[in-house]
């Protein structure tokens, strides 16, 4: 009963924040939904599933004929199985948005409880809480990534991890291992995080290595190699500045390699390993253990299906060059303010706009009451150790969400961080945009200002701190995307089972797509529930391009859709239609391949204002 007050207070914080979400539970999605729809789908194909005792991790109704895996996929397979259950009465809309306001809440309590448990302060953890629960990366997630927006499990995982480091106790290791199970059901990039946090925490316990840096002797031979490095990367850096497009990308490398070999001459890094306690050594070697036979154990399912997929040649990791890679975060952001700010967001909407930034995948605006108790926090006594890991928290998970690129407002500085290597790690390079990692750097954030708060012990200073970043951190109300349930639909669903072609025709995944990537069809499957030619997916099929491009139909429709010619000798026979039904978005869909279609053996069932709905005539 102590914190139920602060459970309460952060439920209402969650209503007000996502207003007006609440009063539409069931008839709107939040902001433009894009992946959104995707989830809405996962939720009615886990009640599909459990229904038909089906295979979750495998579907017919994506990609059809041939169907596709799920594993690789966002499949948030723990929150459909609670929206098919727990929520089984409520529409999957209703459902998701349920989740997603619970979700909201419980990241904030999470982030309350790691930081009650660092400081017993209760106004430093709710200050944590909201910090964490209201960042602009959530504010960001929550518009269109409902999985990411469940990073709850992210503070729930600390919580666990270090109480078994201070007491020693491999329970919590091995509940530690059950939260991060969870993430697997729930959100494959916290996983990693969680692992990565896992390991970085070992190596921060033994203290194994220890790093130095020291300014060299002066010589006449080194300042003479000193100058020229420096010439070399004045040159560079003047031809970096005035070549400023992506193809001169590597003389602007070359120039920050001339920079460092200045600073190489002028500074020296000695790096001092040491051999680490054997006690302490064995007690990590327990946590680790306990944590991943914890993991390994409530996984199993999961793994199981990942082995098979792998076996046979179907896991899908995102294939991109140096140049191509994803970006993380514009470091510009630090500085430019929430974009999903209802009051001063507008500067900052401007600036993201005119230099291209991604406001979900580059945004790291930290706040002022935040960063300034953040850099204030100067503990003593049990607190000094929090202290410290959480900076190194704050350091090396920021250092990795800047991407493989230092980016500054939209442009590529050609300097290399070390989150260019990840992409060589089986497994983690699926884990493919960086900026999200910032959600360990508001962690950080929040804990490193709830231990300024408690060491102060300043009641005031703590309520002002909470003021300050309610106001800092606002985002409602919160835009949403009505959806709507039209008649066709539901006289579709009556018809006899076969798989349905949308056409404009596409299919795609994140980061690439082919034809029309108009997602809400993944929505509309869940109420006409037919299987559907193409789709969208987080890992597109290795094969889907190229058999979609084999089969006539489909061909024919994407040739159409680009303004290209089709065979018009050659019709295409009933067998070789991938589909028993076509529907067709009259006002999307180009005069051309509405004259090809009415060459195709179909006939009118239904329509609507803007729908026709055809079968296949055997």
């Amino acid at each position: 009963m102590k914190h139920a007050g602060a459970v309460a207070f952060f439920a209402i914080v969650a209503g007000l924040w996502t207003w007006p979400l609440a009063a539409h539970l069931s008839t709107a999605l939040p902001g433009n939904p894009g992946d959104n729809y995707s989830f809405i789908w996962n939720f009615w194909w886990m009640r599909h599933a459990l229904h038909t005792g089906g295979r979750y991790f495998f579907t017919p109704y994506l990609f059809a004929p041939t169907g596709t895996t799920i594993v690789d996929h966002p499949h948030t397979a723990l929150p459909a199985f609670i929206g098919a259950t727990l929520l089984a009465r409520a529409s999957t809309v209703t459902a998701h948005n349920v989740l997603l306001l619970c979700f909201v809440g419980a990241n904030m309590a999470a982030a309350y409880a790691l930081a009650w448990q660092a400081t017993g302060d209760v106004l430093a953890a709710l200050f944590a809480g909201l910090t964490f629960g209201l960042s602009p990366y959530i504010a960001a997630q929550r518009l269109g990534h409902f999985d990411l927006t469940a990073a709850w499990l992210v503070p729930a995982f600390a919580v666990c991890w270090l109480r078994a480091r201070r007491d020693r106790a491999w329970p919590w290791a091995a509940t530690a291992g059950m939260v991060a199970a969870m993430a697997a059901y729930t959100a494959y990039y916290y996983v990693a995080y969680l692992a990565l946090f896992a390991v970085v925490d070992v190596a921060f316990t033994l203290n194994v290595a220890s790093i130095r840096v020291a300014r060299r002797v002066t010589t006449s031979r080194l300042r003479r190699v000193r100058i020229g490095c420096a010439l070399a990367a004045l040159a560079f850096a003047i031809s970096a500045a005035v070549l400023r497009t992506e193809e001169f990308l590597n003389i602007r490398t070359l120039a920050w390699v001339a920079l460092l070999g200045v600073l190489a001459c002028t500074w020296r890094m000695t790096v001092r390993v040491t051999r680490p306690d054997l006690t302490l050594l064995t007690r990590s070697a327990v946590r680790v253990a306990a944590a991943a036979a914890a993991f390994a154990v409530v996984t199993t399912p999961l793994i199981w299906e990942a082995v098979q997929v792998a076996f046979h040649g179907d896991y899908v990791t995102p294939a991109y060059q140096w140049h191509s890679a994803p970006r993380g975060v514009d470091i510009a952001t630090v500085l430019l303010g929430p974009p999903s700010h209802p009051w001063f967001g507008g500067v900052a909407r401007y600036v993201y706009a005119r230099f291209h930034i991604d406001s979900i995948e580059s945004v790291m605006w930290i706040g002022v009451a935040p960063l300034t108790l953040a850099v204030l926090a100067r503990a003593r006594g049990r607190l000094a150790g929090d202290t410290r890991w959480w900076r190194i928290v704050a350091v090396v998970f920021g250092a990795l969400a800047l991407g493989p690129f230092l980016i500054v407002l939209g442009w590529n500085t050609g300097l290399w961080l070390p989150e260019v290597l990840a992409r060589f790690v089986p497994v983690v390079a699926n884990a493919r945009m960086p900026g999200r990692m910032t959600v360990l750097v508001y962690l950080a954030i929040a804990m490193l200002g709830a231990i300024a708060l408690a060491d102060r012990r300043s009641h005031p200073l703590s309520i002002v701190a909470i003021v300050a970043v309610l106001i800092e951190y606002w985002a409602a109300p919160m835009p949403l995307t009505l959806v709507d349930q039209p008649a066709l639909y539901a006289t579709l669903r009556g018809l006899p089972a076969g798989a349905l072609c949308t056409v404009p025709f596409g299919f795609g995944d994140g980061l690439s797509g082919v034809g029309s990537q108009d997602r809400r069809v993944l929505y509309d499957a869940t109420l006409h529930e037919h299987p559907l030619v193409g789709g969208f997916i987080g890992r597109m099929p290795r094969e889907a391009e190229t058999a979609y491009a084999a089969t006539p139909f489909t061909s024919a429709v994407l040739r159409l859709q680009a303004g290209g010619p089709v065979d018009a000798e050659h019709p295409v026979a009933p067998s070789q239609m991938p589909c028993r039904y076509v529907l067709v978005m009259r006002d999307a869909t180009p005069a051309p391949l509405v004259a090809y279609l009415a060459r195709l053996p179909l006939e009118r069932v239904a329509e609507d204002e803007v729908r026709t709905l055809y079968r296949v005539v055997p």
